[in-house]
């Protein structure tokens, strides 16, 4: 299956490997008739919402700013926004290694539909994409950014149709 938008930022479809393990059962097919989708995608649910929300919100940005107007100022929404707090680390261990750790801390700000997509998909691909700026970010800090996407999406979605 092609991955249109996640290839677009360097996903490719050998990253959905992952959602393949061996020893699920019955192939993808029977599957897929018997739940409509298969088992692969609810092995690792966290990374699949992901995905299927950076790909939709890609899409809906793209075409639905061609009906409607996304950054309209008379439509904004408070939602919460991850700050790097200036000169505060904490510190986390990995294989008894010490690594120091930006702090983030989710301040409320008011924003346009638009503006609020794109901090979403920006969070997304902090989450997604193992990047050099990103790798010094914790699993448990990457989790931040997801939680904070869904939070900002909880918010927006109600206004979110064509």
């Amino acid at each position: 299956m092609a991955h249109y938008y996640l290839n677009k930022i360097g996903i490719s479809s050998k990253d959905f490997s992952i959602f393949n393990p061996k020893g699920l059962g019955f192939s993808g097919r029977r599957q897929r008739r018997k739940h409509s989708f298969p088992l692969r995608e609810v092995y690792n649910l966290d990374y699949t919402s992901a995905t299927w929300l950076y790909e939709h919100l890609m899409l809906y940005k793209e075409y639905a700013s061609t009906i409607i107007v996304l950054d309209d100022p008379s439509l904004t929404f408070d939602i919460p926004v991850l700050h790097l707090l200036p000169n505060e680390e904490c510190e986390y261990y990995h294989n008894d290694k010490r690594f120091p750790q930006k702090i983030h801390k989710e301040v409320i700000e008011t924003h346009t539909q638009l503006e609020s997509i794109e901090i979403i998909l920006k969070y997304l691909q902090v989450f997604l994409k193992e990047d050099e700026e990103i790798n010094g970010l914790s699993e448990l800090k990457k989790w931040d950014f997801l939680r904070c996407a869904f939070k900002i999406y909880s918010v927006i979605i109600g206004s979110m149709w064509v």
